[in-house]
């Protein structure tokens, strides 16, 4: 990546109680100070807490606002460092459309068990938009801004959504092969890695129908807890020379969501 040293970056986040843990009166074993992340033993006050550093630890369990917005609440204790939406976009999903605009293949990874809050981090509820349709409309944001600075660079952009469960992998771009309980099989190209075979690349040019198709598709991915893994290419060809012909590139945007094997206990999540 350029401008930074490290090619990864990990981050944790924080969620707020669900109803259940309130109900249970559960209690956060969880401090959060600047990329520091400490966890503390319930039944053993004394012990020293386990520290542990990351890029980012974002604190969202609490110090936000009780509206649709949950914008952070300076009135509160934890104001001061609440983590939105916006926040999480702007030090995670902005860098990655950045480096995917500068031709580097770039991916995201949602790792946690369920219900620690994936899903919110990377598609968002409501207002509140996560880093995916976010990064949606920065992409055709960017790639007009620079078409109207006669920018001579064809792009080219296809999208795509998979759901590997059970390790059967399904195009959910496509309803019928939805049906089928075979799945795609996934090959290896020798230059270009794995990719699955018949798979459909939707090719969009406004935003909006990117929006519909994450809008129905999330509901299903909540119900069934499935993994889900969406691909933007953009193909580029840059006119080096006006005698000269196209020279053709790609790259990759990738988000892949993924869940932990395991139950949820009634404590805070990191995600």
């Amino acid at each position: 990546m350029p401008g930074t040293i490290e090619n990864i970056k990990v981050a944790v986040r924080v969620r707020p109680f669900n109803n259940r843990e309130k109900q249970r009166n559960a209690k956060c074993i969880i401090k959060m100070h600047e990329k520091t992340t400490e966890l503390i033993n319930p039944n053993d006050s004394k012990e020293k807490p386990r520290k542990f550093t990351f890029d980012h630890s974002y604190w969202s369990h609490d110090g936000f606002k009780n509206d649709k917005t949950t914008q952070p609440d300076l009135k509160h204790i934890n104001g001061y460092k609440y983590a939105d939406q916006s926040k999480i976009y702007q030090d995670i999903g902005k860098p990655i459309l950045e480096n995917a605009l500068d031709g580097y293949n770039t991916a995201l990874f949602a790792y946690g068990q369920t219900g620690s809050g994936k899903s919110y981090t990377v598609v968002g509820y409501g207002k509140n938009k996560g880093i995916v349709p976010k990064i949606c409309e920065d992409l055709f944001t960017t790639l007009a801004l620079r078409k109207e600075k006669n920018d001579k660079t064809t792009y080219e952009i296809r999208f795509s959504m998979m759901e590997i469960y059970n390790e059967i992998v399904k195009d959910l771009c496509n309803p019928e092969q939805g049906i089928s309980k075979k799945g795609l099989k996934v090959r290896e190209h020798p230059t270009k890695g794995f990719y699955a075979a018949e798979e459909q690349r939707k090719h969009f040019v406004p935003v909006r129908l990117v929006k519909d198709l994450l809008s129905t598709t999330t509901l299903e991915l909540a119900e069934n807890m499935i993994e889900k893994m969406m691909i933007f290419g953009q193909q580029s060809s840059e006119n080096l020379d006006q005698d000269i012909q196209y020279q053709p590139y790609d790259y990759n945007l990738d988000d892949i969501e993924m869940k932990a094997n395991q139950k949820q206990s009634a404590t805070c999540c990191l995600s």
